[in-house]
């Protein structure tokens, strides 16, 4: 088949396509003259803006789908002092503020590709993979969709925790034939969708032997060429912003509490402290709290302190049976135990797992997570790292080879929700703002109960963070008030 014969047809254009000493810009009505349905835009590499992209991304405008994707530096921020991950939220936010205002509602791709400059990406993978780790999360969280990559067949296997995300497959070959094409890329164990093929980039429509850049508006014969796989209905849904970000489940109403939250970070254990070392204390924590247990991250340390459940810096796993009849302890095991995370989720038991902290390193640094859900084959989680609730794949990869240890408990009571009201008071505050609305759980989402004055002195039965790290308070049953959002302060706490 001839390029002309796919039913939607697609380009792709960067400042390579024309020179920048030119007076001639490129010629987007040629392409779409001659059939072409999409454009995809290369909108930067690393921090800079590509030459041609603004006056391209203009032109293109109620011509074609315009799709915006960025070439990805991942080498050159060792040298400006940066780490990998304000490297790739950087590169994500420089995306962002260009089409933010302008845009058709696509989903950005990020280009993962060797660099002529920079070493091969086999053999930097660990910062090739954190640097892209950041730059998915952070341009997904800024778009509000599920941000999609670009690369070849072969890479797949290196870059498996982006499987669940669109794919725009890189694959120099006209002669397979687009069932094989999605075979190929399903057999190496990719979830998400594929909507775009780009299979050559001689720039020949016709077969002729002849590449038609120029036809097509460019200045130089050559040019990628590009089929959209997926259906037709698929491509008038991806240029109506339909392709929405998934989250994670929240059927288990668990707030996620961080670390680094100040209230705790600072608490002592053993010889080190919570923002630390502290993550598996704050699991326990949340794991408690869903059960029923009134308990922080300060009494439950407090407790387990007075009745053996630290040996030293260690947490002794049965320990907590006594802290909460009709919880027990069923044990620990070795590897992606996915079986037991399985079982337990089954009764409804989150469970506690043992990750990389920073898979972008080499060596693999302890790190406890709670596992709280298991959605379409992809688990839930909350990291007390940051108190977030996550996917796991996509902040740790492959459940089966990047889960190193399981511990399990069974729980012969009823869970009950965060909210039911058995907390004594912990604090005293005063309210600082008119109006302030108090939520029926801590999130900005949730419904407003009822609003309080300023100045006010309140009881505060309970502290808990929300995904985004707002800090909240409980003033009484589904009354719960923001204490801090951003650099606003909305409740100040009196005394203990």
């Amino acid at each position: 088949m001839t390029f002309n014969n796919y039913p939607i047809r697609g380009i792709d254009v960067s400042g390579y396509n024309n020179s920048p000493t030119t007076v001639k810009n490129l010629e987007i009505q040629k392409a779409v003259d001659l059939g072409i349905k999409f454009i995809c835009v290369r909108s930067s590499f690393g921090v800079n803006t590509d030459w041609s992209f603004k006056t391209t991304w203009l032109d293109a405008k109620g011509k074609a789908l315009r799709i915006a994707y960025h070439y990805m530096d991942y080498y050159s921020n060792t040298a400006k002092g940066i780490s990998d991950a304000n490297w790739g939220k950087m590169q994500a936010q420089v995306v962002w503020n260009l089409i933010k205002d302008d845009n058709d509602g696509t989903s950005v791709f990020l280009d993962i590709e060797k660099a002529s400059s920079a070493p091969r990406i086999e053999d930097v993978l660990p910062k090739v993979t954190a640097i892209a780790k950041a730059f998915l999360d952070e341009m997904d969280r800024l778009s509000g969709k599920l941000t999609g990559v670009y690369f070849p067949l072969s890479y797949l296997k290196n870059f498996q925790f982006t499987k669940h995300r669109p794919l725009w497959l890189a694959w120099y070959n006209e002669y397979v034939t687009i069932p094989n094409v999605i075979k190929s890329v399903r057999a190496e164990g990719w979830t998400g969708t594929i909507p775009m093929w780009q299979y050559t980039s001689d720039g020949d429509i016709d077969n002729d032997g002849v590449g038609d850049g120029i036809r097509m508006g460019m200045e130089a014969r050559a040019l990628d060429l590009n089929i959209w796989l997926d259906t037709p209905e698929a491509f008038a849904d991806f240029g109506k912003a339909t392709v929405t970000l998934p989250s994670p489940s929240d059927t288990t109403g668990i707030v996620g509490i961080s670390q680094q939250n100040e209230l705790y970070k600072y608490i002592q254990f053993g010889d080190t402290n919570i923002g630390d070392n502290g993550c598996i204390l704050i699991d326990i924590v949340m794991l408690l709290k869903y059960l029923g247990l009134d308990t922080d991250p300060q009494r439950l340390i407090d407790w387990l302190k007075a009745n053996g459940g630290l040996y030293g810096n260690l947490f002794v796993w049965k320990s907590i049976e006594k802290l909460l009849p009709g919880l027990t302890f069923i044990a620990k095991y070795t590897g992606g135990a996915l079986d037991k995370i399985d079982e337990s989720l089954s009764r409804k038991m989150p469970c506690l797992v043992h990750v990389d902290f920073n898979p972008g390193t080499y060596a693999i640094e302890q790190h406890w997570i709670l596992i709280v859900d298991k959605v379409d084959g992809r688990y839930a989680a909350i990291d007390p790292k940051d108190g977030m609730r996550i996917w796991f794949d996509e902040r740790y990869g492959d459940p089966l080879t990047n889960i190193y240890n399981v511990s399990t408990y069974s729980y012969s009571g009823v869970p009950t929700s965060p909210n039911t009201p058995k907390t004594k008071i912990v604090q005293m505050g005063k309210t600082l703002v008119d109006y302030q609305n108090l939520r029926k759980s801590p999130s900005l989402s949730a419904p407003v109960t009822t609003k309080i004055m300023s100045g006010k002195e309140v009881e505060i039965l309970a502290f808990a963070i929300d995904a985004k790290g707002n800090s909240w308070v409980r003033l009484g049953p589904d009354l719960w008030g923001a204490q801090q959002i951003g650099a606003t302060r909305f409740v100040e706490q009196v005394y203990v």
